[in-house]
């Protein structure tokens, strides 16, 4: 059985399907963070406002907070359908790659330096991760878009920048931004021990908690959107030179 055959051609069967499955997928991904920057943000904020003001009143009456009060600041339904969404998505992408890198291979021959299997690889190594994706993406840009050469590398770098430093610096604020909060509070309360009230206090409290989940959610939503599409961009600008690629006299072979 010619097992090379058989793979290339689920490999053509798959790859029309993929780009449109990849694209539904990211658009999916897309609203779902939206709704929970712009819908469930704001209510998980004034629900921890009340929980926050009940938690004070009831700790100046001297009062046990009730079990029910601790209101879960997280939804279950819209957090399970984002991580299924983000795996099927991130699934159809590595599946394009090795796609691409497998046409790279049957255009550029020796070329294309990692095989496809490496190709995808690279994206689920750690820390390596951070540089040798790009270079094998520049590989496939430069056999799949000889003519268009500079428009891949755009893609490829602008998707690069926000995907590695971009993602890690935003990170790094999230969790730097609650210490410096919590730094802040405390030295506060010791500053002003006498005249502390439970409406200050509150206040503080609320503040240092939503320094927390206000920065993760938005922060780090806005810029997963902005990864999601520079990488979904540059996968499938990638893919339309590769047909373009195979149209060619000879180019299959």
């Amino acid at each position: 059985m010619d097992f090379s055959g058989t793979k290339q051609a689920i490999l053509s069967r798959t790859g029309k399907i993929l780009p449109f499955l990849l694209a539904a997928l990211a658009l999916l991904l897309i609203a779902v963070t939206c709704y929970a920057m712009f819908v469930q943000l704001p209510r998980m904020q004034n629900e921890l406002r009340n929980f926050v003001e009940y938690f004070v009143s009831s700790m100046a009456e001297h009062q046990q907070t009730s079990a029910e009060m601790s209101a879960s600041y997280h939804n279950t339904a819209t957090g399970t359908l984002m991580s299924l969404t983000s795996l099927a998505c991130l699934a159809c992408w590595l599946l394009l790659i090795y796609r691409l890198a497998s046409d790279a291979r049957r255009i550029g021959g020796t070329r294309m330096q990692a095989n496809p299997a490496q190709c995808v690889l690279f994206f689920l190594i750690p820390i390596g991760n951070m540089w040798l994706p790009l270079k094998a993406l520049q590989n496939i840009n430069a056999i799949l878009s000889p003519q268009h050469r500079l428009t891949g590398t755009i893609l490829i770098w602008t998707a690069w920048t926000i995907s590695v430093p971009v993602t890690l610096l935003t990170l790094l604020y999230t969790l730097v931004q609650p210490f410096v909060t919590f730094v802040a509070t405390f030295s506060g309360w010791q500053e002003h021990q006498g005249i502390l009230t439970g409406d200050i206090i509150g206040q503080d409290i609320y503040n240092l908690f939503d320094s927390i989940m206000g920065p993760v959610i938005l922060y780090n939503g806005t810029v997963f959107i902005l990864s999601l599409l520079s990488s979904v961009s540059m996968v499938l600008y990638l893919d339309f030179r590769s047909r373009r690629m195979l149209e060619l006299p000879g180019s299959s072979v």
